[in-house]
């Protein structure tokens, strides 16, 4: 009983909160009009709702299709309501890192989505390309890290996540999996 009064009662607070950024665009939206910037909130708000179809037709609304605002959340948008589909995420961030050679996070979730889909001669040019663009980022030599793992490359697997591990810092995420994939790489060198 505890439990599902806690629930409730967390569902009732998030119902309250999407009430309140409703209300909050709804003020920008008369302030201001519709522009790209509320278009883009009212279709990171619909994602969260798991509204698909109102949020494509905000991503729709947008002026401006060259954003790497705009780039991100179609690529989480293809990612939450198309999962099947990757050839229109690799599509959407083939054209961001055109439109953004320097973008390292769009090199590198391209990277990610070529892994995903076990593309790795793909997945390792966009990591060492997001590496380059960003070399404080540990991301990108954890995933070539991985790579390197699942082709029984240990030596070099070793090197990518101990350098990850270097750039990982406070971010909990990463080390974790650093550490998981060094723990493998040792069972296996050993």
């Amino acid at each position: 009983y505890a439990a599902a009064k806690r629930d409730t009662s967390r569902a009732n607070g998030q119902c309250r909160n999407i009430g309140e950024r409703r209300r909050k665009i709804a003020d920008y939206v008369e302030a201001y009009g519709e522009d790209d910037s509320s278009a883009l909130c009212l279709a990171q708000y619909y994602m969260r709702a798991e509204e698909a179809d109102k949020s494509r037709s905000m991503l729709f609304k947008l002026k401006n299709t060259t954003s790497i605002d705009y780039y991100c959340t179609m690529a989480e948008w293809y990612n939450k309501f198309d999962k099947g589909n990757f050839s229109y995420v690799v599509s959407t961030l083939l054209d961001a890192v055109a439109e953004h050679p320097y973008w390292a996070k769009g090199h590198l979730m391209l990277g990610l989505s070529y892994y995903e889909n076990n593309d790795n001669t793909s997945a390792i040019y966009y990591l060492k390309k997001a590496h380059l663009l960003d070399m404080s980022d540990g991301y990108s030599l954890c995933y070539l890290g991985v790579i390197s793992y699942d082709r029984g490359s240990y030596k070099a697997a070793e090197k990518y996540l101990s350098d990850a591990k270097a750039l990982a810092g406070k971010d909990g995420y990463l080390l974790s999996l650093v550490e998981t994939y060094q723990e493998c790489v040792a069972r296996e060198v050993s």
